[in-house]
Order: C-alpha cells, then structure tokens, then sequence
C-alpha cells in the first residue's frame, strides 16, 4: 500500500478512535453529533477500501476462557459486578458487538482490591454505525454500563475501551497488542476472529515521545500530583512503560511479565523508578463507598440519577490525598522522567530498536 495513504489512514483511525472514545464518555449535547460520528466512520471506511489486496495474510486470534460465575465468585466480589455487566450485555447489546471482553487483572484473577481497575475490549460491529437510532441506543446503554467501572474502581481514569470491525481488518496493533487475548476472559461475542495489522512502526516511536510529553509537561510547570486521583494515574503509566519499551523492539508481552523481561533487554538502564512505583502500587489503599451501590439500579433508575451518586462517591475518593508526601511523588517523577528519557534516546539511536 502507498506509504502516504498508510499515514493518512492510520492518523484517520487514530482520531476517530479518540473521537469515539470521548463521544461514549461524554453528554450528548447535540443531536447532531450521532451523525457527526457516523459520517467520520463512513469515512474511514472509504479511505480504507481496497486495503485488504495490499495487507499481508489474516491473524487468527482465540479467546479461550468465558466468563462463568461460579468459577470466579470466590475471588471477590467484583465478580458479582462483573457478571451483572455480562447479563445486560447480552440482554441488551448482543447484535451490535462482536466481543465485548475483559482483560488485565480481573481476567487472571490476581487483581489488587483497592487498585485494580476493570480492563475491557469492545468491537462494535458496523450496525451501530448504520443509522442514529442503531448509535443513539448503544450510547445510551453503554453510558448506563459504564458506571460500573467505578464502582470497582471510583479512581478509575477510563471506562470502558472501544474499537470497530474496520479495525479488525486494519488493526493497529501498538493500542491493543495481541498478546492481550490469550490472557482475556469472554463476557459476550465471538470467541474467535480474525485480524489484519496496519503498518503502524513509526506509530510505536510517536507513543512513546507522547508518554514521555506527558511527564515533561508535570515537570515544567511544577504540577505534581496531589491528590489519589492524578498520583494513581502517573503510578499507572511509569508501570506501563516496560510494555512499552519492549513492543518498540517487536517484543510483544503480557504486562506483568514485562517487568522483568524488559531489565533482560534493556540491561544498561535503571528501572527502580518502575520497582519503587510497583511498590506503592502493592501498598495501596482506596476508600470505596462505591461497591455497596446495588448495580441493579443502573437499569433502574434514570441516568442522571445514578451519575450524580457516582460523581458524589467518587469525588470522595478522588480527594484524598496519598500516603507519600509531595517531596517523595516530586522525586519519583523526576527519577521516572530521567528513565523514560534515557530509555527513549536508546531506543531510537539502537540498531535493535525499530528504527
């Protein structure tokens, strides 16, 4: 395929995905942004045409493991929560998704009570998208799902996680690397599917330079994190960059087994920042007012009604403010700036970096 096309196609799903992201996480203001959002897929649907001549073979991927209740409740009771999810979901979204999963820590079960969050996967399949009627009711019952999240986690920072059935034909694998599959557990759809990746290298290098803006940004202005809410956040991300570094070496593993893999690959470089973040990590404590909240009531109840509870409980939990005093959050974000800096120049001045 042309390489200009490539790059204009892959920036076209990007934003789209960005879009769509907010679009379920946000009120609908205005009508017109459910034909806003259908006119962007059509379009990326037209760019994209013809691509499948051009693209290497398929990638078959398996989801082994369904989610069945009574193998998972004497593990917490977020799985309760969980199974409620996968209740509605097939009750009310089955013909307009070709999987809905969850991945991470809940789905190998040696999640952390007062840290882990809920990871999920949707693959919305091109009927959301044919008419407003078809959006307007998977945003509708998506928004409701949602709270969820939170209710697991109130400092959760993301509900739950989106792509389409055009991106299972053109799939940018630096968002979603495979790998996440074989440790998913199925709440509804497809067991089994096939995928094609983009070309997407320079992509993984612009990541990781936007992940290191991130911490750049924090630095320059002096805007620390003070509170559970944004301290969790940064935690989150330094412990996300071993993944990172190692899938711009076309090295593709699961998270929790990234840590040690990538001291392997990157022997010159000081990971305790991650080790010190870990460490936190492992300690933590949340106040979840949240999980006493009958889900039950989300399909209930308007809402706006369930929203403004959630918004209160969590506004408690979000508040307080984190065991470590500012001098050491400083101090860990200044050491975990230094690493993923050095870490970046290694990458791209490397012969065995993707460059």
């Amino acid at each position: 395929m042309n390489p200009i096309k490539d790059l204009n196609l892959n920036k076209l799903q990007n934003n789209f995905h960005i879009v769509l992201r907010r679009f379920f996480k946000t009120p609908v203001t205005n009508p017109n942004q459910y034909e806003l959002i259908i006119n962007l897929y059509h379009q990326l649907q037209t760019v994209g045409s013809g691509i499948e001549k051009f693209q290497t073979k398929p990638q078959k991927v398996f989801i082994k493991t369904h989610f069945d209740i009574e193998k998972f409740k004497s593990y917490g009771w977020q799985y309760l929560v969980i199974n409620f999810l996968k209740e509605e979901v097939n009750k009310k979204l089955s013909d307009f998704i070709i999987v809905f999963l969850i991945h991470g820590s809940f789905a190998t079960k040696d999640f952390l009570p007062d840290w882990s969050d809920l990871d999920t996967l949707i693959i919305l399949n091109n009927k959301v998208f044919e008419n407003v009627e078809n959006l307007k009711y998977v945003y509708k019952t998506i928004r409701k799902m949602a709270l969820l999240c939170y209710k697991i986690d109130p400092l959760a920072h993301h509900e739950f996680e989106f792509i389409t059935e055009f991106n299972l034909r053109y799939y940018p694998r630096y968002m979603f690397p495979t790998v996440l599959y074989d440790y998913s557990v199925l709440l509804s759809g497809k067991s089994e599917f096939d995928i094609i990746f983009r070309p997407d290298k320079s992509e993984e290098i612009k990541y990781l330079e936007d992940f290191l803006g991130y911490f750049w940004k924090k630095i320059d202005v002096g805007d620390f994190s003070r509170n559970k809410f944004f301290w969790k956040n940064d935690l989150s991300q330094m412990m996300l960059w071993p993944s990172l570094l190692l899938q711009a070496k076309n090295i593709f593993i699961y998270k929790k087994y990234s840590f040690d893999r990538a001291k392997e690959e990157f022997k010159n470089l000081d990971f305790s920042p991650v080790d010190r973040a870990t460490a936190i990590r492992n300690n933590w404590k949340t106040l979840n007012l949240l999980k006493y909240y009958p889900s039950r009531l989300l399909s209930i109840l308007p809402y706006w009604f369930n929203e403004k509870v959630f918004y209160l409980f969590r506004k408690i939990s979000r508040s307080s403010q984190p065991k470590e005093p500012a001098e050491k959050i400083k101090e860990l974000t200044l050491k975990f700036y230094s690493l993923a800096k050095s870490s970046l120049e290694y990458i791209l001045n490397n012969k065995n970096g993707i460059l």
